[in-house]
């Protein structure tokens, strides 16, 4: 199947197990932030972070299994699953092949009277080997 500028509108996880290995370039992945919001087309709710990160470890581990060797994966997350989603990527992806954590930054959230407004998302970006390719 020609996979080159297709639209799938599908359970990613489906669509993952039809790729064959080593065959994609880069992956930017927006994840499910797990709010618990109820969105037009989507629930955010994936339950409590270990079961959030169940739910995420098939899509991992088949997105490391489709990366080129060279190739690199963005994965933009919240604070709500960051910090468990870093460490289940780690395992997947080593932790050697962690490049960085791009903080993206954005002032429109709204001020909160007890607490601080959410202001920032995390982007992850790994590696499936040191010979990655990184055009700037």
């Amino acid at each position: 199947m020609n996979y080159i500028n297709k639209l799938f509108c599908m359970d990613n996880l489906q669509l993952l197990k039809q790729l064959p290995e080593n065959c994609i370039n880069l992956i930017y992945c927006d994840v499910l932030y797990n709010t618990g919001r109820t969105f037009k087309d989507f629930k955010d709710q994936l339950g409590p972070p270990d079961q959030a990160i169940q739910w995420y470890q098939s899509r991992l581990i088949e997105m490391q299994r489709i990366l080129k060797e060279n190739g690199l994966l963005y994965i933009h997350c919240d604070c709500n699953l960051s910090h468990y989603l870093k460490i289940e990527l780690d395992k997947i992806f080593g932790i050697d092949n962690f490049r960085n954590e791009i903080i993206w930054w954005y002032n429109s959230a709204p001020r909160k009277k007890k607490d601080f407004g959410k202001r920032h998302d995390t982007i992850f970006r790994y590696s499936k080997t040191k010979n990655y390719y990184f055009n700037s």
